[in-house]
């Protein structure tokens, strides 16, 4: 299920790129509310359990959004 999907389900709310084809295609349900300020940024970071085994998905993700953010300079 994407993020967009969660939404549409109720379960909450999400900032997500204008471009993700999920957020511009068809979801019942939601509504698209463009950020006003297009220079908006935000930190985030990746948390997990101390105590958990993770996955090779969830190992691949976490290598790859460490890698990706040294790249990009933020």
């Amino acid at each position: 299920m994407t993020v967009s999907g969660l939404v549409a389900a109720g379960l909450g709310v999400a900032l997500l790129p204008l471009e993700e084809p999920a957020v511009r295609g068809p979801q019942p349900g939601p509504v698209l509310v463009p950020l006003a300020d297009p220079g908006a940024a935000r930190a985030v970071g990746l948390i997990w359990s101390a105590d958990a085994v993770p996955g090779d998905a969830v190992r691949t993700f976490r290598e790859f959004a460490v890698e990706w953010s040294r790249g990009s300079g933020r």
